[in-house]
């Protein structure tokens, strides 16, 4: 054991320890140990909701981070939440819909944009962050793979390349969509498409050929390819051209 380092500590963040023994440390243990307890996924339910009522601010964030903390406990935390509290709650993919919606009235852009890439957030959620004057909020909406299609038909016209390039790279983005992103006069939208996983094989076939040896690039690494274009240009190879 490294020296210096908590044995009780390290016995609270371990899930295989027994339910039993997370209850009970979680009850008694020191403010690291509580902490290792919160973040635990095996930890009870009933020990989280005793955190998250009576814990402090650090103890209440492992309990809002952790994935395994039931719905309505991550509600209850999300209730006159601090702003880490919220950006906490707004990652987590176990947050119930209601709640993330009522995070979503926060200010702060990096809460929003928690909010944005979460794929628990409800569809009308996104629709409006969709519409954020924050490109970074709207970035976020266009790689949640939860993002209504006409949401996404939105992004894809976006004036940010970033919002664009997210949208290109997004595995649930429709296939209209990719098709036009496909033709993108940024570059790296063009490569974010190509490197896409649901591209289909035409798409790719195409951008086989495009002027940017990044986006050739992303093309031939992408496993829709048909295995017999992809030897054909192993062996003459990519060839030149600008990024």
């Amino acid at each position: 054991m490294v020296q210096g380092e908590d044995p009780v500590s390290k016995v609270a963040a371990n899930p295989s320890t027994p339910p039993e023994v997370l209850v009970q440390l979680a009850q008694t243990g020191t403010l690291a140990v509580r902490k290792a307890v919160a973040a635990n996924p095996s930890t009870p339910p009933e020990a989280l909701v005793q955190l998250a009522q009576t814990g402090t601010l650090a103890v209440r964030k492992a309990v809002a981070s952790n994935p395994c903390t039931p719905p309505d406990v991550l509600a209850y935390l999300s209730i006159n939440a601090t702003w880490t509290l919220m950006w906490y709650l707004a990652r987590n993919p176990s947050t119930p819909p209601k709640a993330l919606a009522h995070l979503a009235a926060c200010q702060d852009p990096a809460v929003l944009a928690a909010v944005a890439a979460n794929p628990s957030t409800p569809p009308e959620v996104l629709a409006s962050l969709a519409t954020h004057d924050s490109p970074w909020v709207r970035a976020r909406v266009a790689c949640n793979p939860s993002a209504p299609h006409d949401t996404m038909a939105l992004l894809v016209e976006d004036a940010e390349t970033s919002v664009r390039e997210a949208a290109g790279a997004n595995p649930s983005t429709p296939a209209e969509c990719l098709h036009q992103l496909s033709r993108d006069p940024a570059y790296r939208v063009r490569e974010a498409v190509a490197g896409n996983p649901i591209a289909p094989a035409e798409l790719l076939l195409r951008l086989l050929c495009d002027k940017s040896a990044r986006v050739r690039k992303a093309a031939l690494g992408n496993a829709n390819l048909p295995a017999e274009v992809r030897m054909m240009h192993a062996i003459a190879g990519l060839g030149g051209g600008t990024a």
